[in-house]
């Protein structure tokens, strides 16, 4: 299983918050990324004291889709 999940995470289907904040520049800066994953408005992962975002909910959460769907 963590196995798969690093080999996922190399494909780049898991993003940092950081490489999200690169990903969405000009959409929304990092302060606004962090509050709405705390608040649970964009889905992720929290391992520790990090974010875990899967890249293909967060691209369905920038289209408006339900990104429940792409899990």
């Amino acid at each position: 299983m963590a196995r798969e999940i690093e080999t996922r995470a190399l494909k780049g289907e898991f993003l940092t918050a950081d490489e999200a904040v690169k990903l969405l520049s000009g959409l929304i800066g990092r302060t606004l990324l962090y509050r709405y994953l705390k608040a649970g408005q964009i889905p992720a992962r929290k391992f520790g004291n990090k974010y875990v975002i899967h890249r293909p909910t967060l691209e369905a959460w920038l289209r408006g889709d339900d990104p429940r769907a792409a899990q």
